[in-house]
């Protein structure tokens, strides 16, 4: 990010540019990013391509406003408190509540802090990662770029070979990818100890607390919605729904006397706003050196013991943009009351649910309806409503 104060376009809206750091300074700036900031301290957080570069080209998909997010509905925040530090080149926010965020721009890495402890970083791995627009088939870089390969943050502008890059194969169906790979990716690390972690549903799972395993394939949290016949259970594969929110409980360690620690508690939340095929690796590290654990020692307790420290989660996109909201709420009430605000609540059922429904995937027809709802009534079976699967989309009628 420049090292400069970012311009403030409208109210608690900031927009900035991002580039990879061995870009040459004489190339345009690959990435515009914006921070929005709601009177309820929710924070979105965006990245997408600069226009400039590609909008002869083509526009990444955007979830629209109102769709998802309820846009219409929400306040900007009116009382932020906007600073930029030349020296140590970071923009700093304050959003009242004890909650501020700061914005380094030599690593582009994002710091949310809650009552002085911070809870977020985002892109504190560095594994930000945009896959460029190709301005025609078989680009080895985006953009039209004739650098260096390992000059740039797109993984697949390297070295070697790459397959899958313009298309790719599912038994005798071809997707095409007339731009090239599209791949977004950010980290988020939740810092403290994370006793547990909750959310990324749906999947076929009855435990609650999220189980981080790194980027083992079997481990990444999937969405893409499916209906998927004889799915397994107690994995992290996709099935119907896709609601990429993710809860964190955090803890902290505060020495009050030498003897004497005391746990403050808090939880944060994000959600990652991209429709797209999406995976999401958790991994978590052990913590020795935590004062609880250190104390155990000092008192004879065994030794320190390895505790859950700090909780990391990488999203990855197929296509798309970069579109993360972050809460800072302290509480899971609170969290949940901002994530409806976004997105509204959930209807009532309709009342034909609360009676005996019936739906199968394999009616061919209408007439095959019939003659199912006509069977219901010859042998005296009870049903209030038959409702259909694909079926009823107009070239399954």
């Amino acid at each position: 990010v420049p090292r400069a104060a970012l311009e403030e376009t409208s109210q608690s809206v900031f927009e900035g540019k991002l580039r990879h750091s061995a870009l040459p300074e004489e190339i345009s700036a690959p990435l515009n990013f914006e921070l929005r900031f709601y009177d309820d301290n929710t924070i979105r957080f965006t990245i997408d391509e600069n226009e400039e570069l590609v909008r002869d080209v083509r526009q990444r998909y955007r979830v629209p406003a109102n769709d998802v997010i309820r846009e219409d509905q929400l306040r900007p925040h009116s009382g932020i408190r906007y600073s930029f530090d030349a020296k140590s080149a970071t923009s700093s926010f304050d959003l009242g509540d004890a909650t501020t965020v700061d914005l380094d721009h030599d690593k582009a890495i994002l710091t949310l802090s809650v009552d002085g402890h911070v809870v977020q970083t985002i892109n504190g791995q560095q594994q930000l990662v945009v896959e460029g627009t190709r301005k025609k088939r078989n680009d080895k870089c985006p953009y039209g770029l004739s650098i260096p390969p390992d000059s740039y943050v797109d993984p697949a502008c390297s070295p070697g070979d790459h397959t899958d890059l313009w298309e790719e194969r599912f038994h005798s169906h071809t997707d095409h990818k007339p731009y090239g790979p599209s791949l977004v990716g950010l980290d988020v690390t939740f810092h403290g100890r994370v006793p547990a972690a909750y959310g990324l549903p749906e999947h076929a799972s009855t435990a609650l607390k999220l189980r981080p395993g790194g980027d083992e394939d079997d481990a990444l949290y999937r969405f893409f919605n499916l209906d998927v016949f004889e799915y397994e259970m107690d994995g992290q594969a996709a099935i119907y729904g896709a609601i990429p929110i993710l809860t964190a409980i955090q803890q902290f360690d505060k020495r009050t006397t030498v003897s004497e620690v005391t746990t403050e508690a808090t939880t944060s939340s994000v959600l990652w706003l991209n429709p797209s095929d999406t995976f999401v690796s958790l991994s978590q590290r052990k913590d020795t050196g935590t004062w609880s654990s250190l104390i155990e020692g000092l008192m004879g307790s065994g030794g320190s013991t390895a505790e859950p420290a700090s909780m990391s989660a990488w999203f990855a996109s197929e296509s798309g943009v970069i579109d993360l909201f972050l809460f800072p709420h302290r509480t899971p009430d609170r969290i949940l009351r901002s994530y409806h605000t976004l997105t509204g609540l959930a209807p009532l059922p309709p009342l034909f649910s609360l009676g005996k429904h019936q739906c199968r995937w394999n009616y061919k027809d209408e007439a095959d309806v019939r003659e199912l709802v006509g069977n219901f009534d010859k042998y005296n079976i009870p049903v209030d409503v038959v409702w259909l699967d694909i079926e009823h989309t107009d070239h399954k009628k």
